[in-house]
């Protein structure tokens, strides 16, 4: 489909343009008018396609582009090969929502840049607020503090969730490795395995049951069960006594 382009005579009293080489001229006429470009001059445009279009080498583009970069007329994106003509709306502006319409149809095939920030700030009218939101989409979002610690906060809300496994004791007890070393850390290696054989006996011969074998073995060891099985006037045989309730209470919060 045939697409007319508006270039204004006064292009040729322009500062910017007529300092330029004669390649450069010749370069960005091309781009104002290439079988690529679309009305508001945001388009892909690799550079093999120029040197195919213009029959030019590598070498030769290379100083023009440059000078049409310094001089800030045209914008360009090495990574998806976006360029941009920087006052594209300026001669050619949008004139209904139609148009407005019909190019954010063929801007949201373009890769994400931040090049489109530069086009965003010459949409000022209510009819170019389609083209503005398309844009919008396609500028990358730079990660931000909070976007981090709310990442963060979701990653240990997931974390805690998501309880730890357990081991197996003899045929019947459960706990996570934690729980065993805080176990053995408040009564004591003898205690806590005479302890687990109690509750290990308990579930399988008794089929009692327990919400928490860790509670359970802790509660058991304070009321001196690893003692006689009972409780009721024990005397103390083994692992640290049941008379630290200091050190059993520390443990049932977690602090040891």
């Amino acid at each position: 489909m045939a697409r007319y382009q508006k270039i204004h005579s006064q292009i040729w009293q322009d500062e910017k343009f007529i300092t330029l080489s004669q390649d450069a001229k010749y370069l960005f006429l091309y781009i104002l008018t290439s079988p690529h470009s679309n009305s508001i001059g945001l388009y892909v445009l690799p550079k093999q396609y120029i040197l195919a279009d213009l029959e030019w080498n590598a070498k030769r583009l290379a100083k023009p582009f440059k000078e049409l970069l310094d001089k800030e007329i045209i914008l360009y994106d090495e990574t998806v090969k976006i360029i941009c003509i920087k006052n594209q709306l300026k001669h050619n502006p949008l004139e209904n929502e139609n148009q407005t319409k019909s190019i954010a149809k063929i801007i949201s095939t373009l890769p994400k840049s931040s090049i489109y920030s530069n086009i965003l700030e010459q949409l000022n009218k209510r009819f170019h607020e389609p083209l503005r939101e398309q844009l919008a989409k396609l500028i990358p979002q730079p990660e931000t503090e909070t976007e981090t610690e709310t990442e963060t906060e979701e990653e240990n809300i997931r974390a805690r969730a998501t309880p730890p496994p357990k081991q197996k004791y003899l045929d019947s007890v459960f706990l996570t490795a934690d729980e065993y070393d805080r176990l053995k850390e408040a009564m004591g290696q003898k205690s806590l395995d005479r302890l687990i054989e109690q509750l290990d006996y308990s579930i399988t011969v008794k089929s009692g049951h327990y919400k928490d074998h860790n509670k359970t073995l802790l509660n058991w060891f304070k009321r001196g069960y690893h003692n006689n099985g009972n409780g009721r006037h024990a005397e103390y045989s083994g692992g640290r006594v049941p008379e630290e309730p200091d050190m059993i209470d520390r443990a049932l919060r977690g602090e040891i």
